[in-house]
């Protein structure tokens, strides 16, 4: 069966390529066909749909692109699907906190005899966000309660597919513990969103300004 990797870029509004966030899923598949691809791609779109209120003005959600690669396929690997993801250009939130910051959505499969935890579980920052999703120092609870309803929704679709299963793919390097496990593709079954307000150093603004100093 393919596993397929979906690449799904959001621009920001410097209009630079490299700055646009990046999130990644997986999914083994039935097969590497036109039904799969509209699956991968709609379940997508919903959920960054029906979340753009919780995006930062900096992001542009019009541009949002989304690409698919089969990972049997031989690097480098060109995508065997891209589009536009469809999403609402200009519905995001009011006020922008910094890009850095970010909420981390963990998922996980269930666990399996002789594979570590760490194997069976991943995760995705989503961001950057508006300054309404934000309370003091940590995730409003009812942004937390959108994201993780919003995440079920998108794992229940999969749950319930024909055409495959999203996926916690784990490639470890060889341990001295573990030897050489190799891959494993692990069905999602749970996750979670806390309120902890996660940072992604990559997503932060260059500097445009420097002060220094000197001792005389």
């Amino acid at each position: 069966m393919p596993v397929l990797l979906a690449q799904v870029s959001i621009p920001m509004d410097t209009g630079v390529p490299a700055d646009a966030v990046v999130n990644t899923f997986h999914y083994n598949v039935g097969a590497a066909d036109a039904p799969t691809f509209a699956l991968i791609d709609g379940t997508l779109e919903n959920f960054y749909g029906g979340l753009q209120a919780l995006f930062s003005q900096k992001v542009e959600p019009g541009g949002t692109l989304i690409k698919i690669y089969n990972l049997a396929d031989a690097k480098p690997r060109p995508p065997v699907y891209s589009a536009t993801l469809g999403l609402t250009a200009g519905a995001t939130g009011p006020n922008s906190l910094p890009p850095e910051l970010a909420i981390c959505c963990s998922y996980a499969a269930s666990p399996v005899p002789g594979i570590p935890a760490a194997r069976l579980r991943g995760r995705f920052y989503f961001g950057p966000l508006q300054m309404g999703t934000i309370s003091g120092d940590q995730i409003l609870n009812s942004t937390a309660d959108s994201l993780a309803a919003s995440v079920k929704v998108m794992a229940n679709v999969w749950l319930s597919s024909a055409l495959g299963k999203w996926i916690v793919y784990s490639d470890p390097p060889p341990s001295p513990t573990y030897g050489n496990p190799g891959i494993t593709l692990s069905n999602v079954t749970h996750g979670w969103v806390d309120n902890a307000v996660d940072i992604q150093r990559r997503r932060g603004i260059k500097a445009s300004y420097r002060k220094t100093w000197t001792l005389p």
